[in-house]
Order: C-alpha cells, then sequence, then structure tokens
C-alpha cells in the first residue's frame, strides 16, 4: 500500500542550497585544472614555435656561411660584417659574403653556384619594428649595399650579433676580409692590385639571434659555423680545437 502523497519528504531548500554549492565548487576545480592543462600546452607549444624558428634560420644562415668563398681572381668576392646598434640597444649586426650556396634555378638563366649573400636587421617600412632580411643576388659585382632579391625571414627577431674568429683568444666584433688580405700581404712585401683578390676569410662566424616570445621577452640563440674554405695563415686546426 502506497503512503500518501503528503507524508512524502522531498529536498529541503537548504539540502538543495548545499547541493548547488559542492558542484560549484567541484566545476570551479575542474575548470581550474582545465585552463591550467590549456595554459601550459601553449606555453610549450609556443617554446617550440620559438625554438623552431630561431634553429630554421640560424641553419640557413650556417648554410650560407660554411659555404663562404673568396678567390684570388675575383675582386668582386667579399666578406665584410658591420657592427650596429638597432631599437632599444639590441644588436643589429650587417654581414653580406660570397658564397656558393646559390643554387640556380633557371638552367638558361647565366647563373652559377656563387652568389652574394646579405644578412641584416631593417626597420618595417609601416610599423617601424625590425625585421630580419636576407638579400640574395645571383651574380657578383662592386656593389654589395643593394640588388638581389630581398627575403623576410622574420618579424620576430629583434636583434641580430656576429662575431668572428680569427685562431687568437679574442672574437672580432667586426670584418673585413680584404682589409685583412691587404694587411697581410703589405707585411709579406707583397704588392696589391685592385685585380688580386686577398680577402681573408675568419675560420669561423658566431652567430645570435635575439628573439621575442610570446610575452615579450627576448630569448638569446647563438650558433657557431666554421668555414670549410678558410686558410689562416698563422693558425692550424688544433689550435681552432683548443
Amino acid at each position: 500500500m502506497s503512503r500518501p502523497l503528503a507524508s512524502r519528504r522531498g529536498f529541503t531548500l537548504i539540502e538543495v542550497l548545499i547541493a548547488i554549492a559542492i558542484f560549484s565548487l567541484l566545476m570551479v576545480a575542474v575548470y581550474q585544472t582545465f585552463d591550467q592543462s590549456v595554459r601550459s600546452y601553449q606555453t610549450v607549444e609556443h617554446s617550440r614555435e620559438l625554438n623552431e624558428t630561431a634553429r630554421l634560420i640560424l641553419d640557413r644562415i650556417g648554410d650560407d656561411l660554411q659555404s663562404a668563398a673568396i678567390f684570388s681572381d675575383n675582386p668582386d668576392m667579399v666578406l665584410v660584417g658591420e657592427d650596429g646598434t638597432g631599437a632599444r640597444s639590441q644588436p643589429a649586426d650587417r654581414l653580406v659574403f660570397s658564397t656558393l650556396n646559390h643554387l640556380p634555378l633557371d638552367p638558361n638563366a647565366p647563373e652559377s653556384d656563387l652568389a652574394e649573400v646579405e644578412y641584416q636587421i631593417r626597420p618595417d617600412p609601416e610599423t617601424r619594428e625590425p625585421l630580419l632580411v636576407r638579400r640574395e643576388k645571383a651574380y657578383l659585382d662592386d656593389d654589395h649595399e643593394q640588388g638581389g632579391v630581398l627575403t623576410i625571414l622574420s618579424a620576430r627577431v629583434s636583434g641580430l650579433n656576429f662575431r668572428y674568429f680569427d685562431g687568437t683568444e679574442a672574437l672580432q666584433e667586426r670584418w673585413d676580409a680584404r682589409a685583412q688580405g691587404d694587411q697581410l700581404a703589405h707585411q709579406q712585401g707583397q704588392e696589391l692590385t685592385r685585380e688580386v683578390n686577398t680577402g681573408l676569410l675568419p675560420l669561423a662566424v658566431e652567430t645570435t639571434l635575439i628573439v621575442r616570445d610570446a610575452d615579450g621577452r627576448d630569448v638569446a640563440f647563438t650558433s657557431v659555423t666554421r668555414l670549410a674554405l678558410a686558410k689562416p695563415p698563422l693558425v692550424t686546426d688544433a689550435t681552432l680545437a683548443q
């Protein structure tokens, strides 16, 4: 026999409020855990993207530098590194050099594997924010300031610094291959002419990128590239290994 409806007891208002409060606390805890997981994932993803960007750029610069070349019978081949400072006192060096890393795309074009490559920080024409650019000219001439194809590598690189190893303990902040070679040739009593390129390549180049992360903080990435065709006159491989 069923009990009368009036005798059936339901939830009181206090019990309902307590249940709602407990449920709300559980939902807050679940949301906080989920939000923390999302933030952690975003942090890891941003860090991965930052490292990937820096690695790709450093690999590109390293590939070009590893094949840097200066031939004595070509006076238009250079390696000139200029020390500079850009926005927010960040390093903004410029490096222009001849390299054998050029890939001719048109077999009918008058091109070879020789090219002039330049890396530099330039301001965006509209925002004035720094841009890392690469200029490649598929021919060599005596104009080392312009010409060729300009490519924007990244809008997140706020600083670029090159240092040059000449076989001594100190790294040089700037480099002029022709000036270095002319000085050595003069010391050795050789006659200097425009037609003979005395340019000396550094043993290695240290490249430092300063990249902005998602929070606007600057993170530095550094790599060292040995120049395969460098022929320093006064140091040996054993000296470099030290």
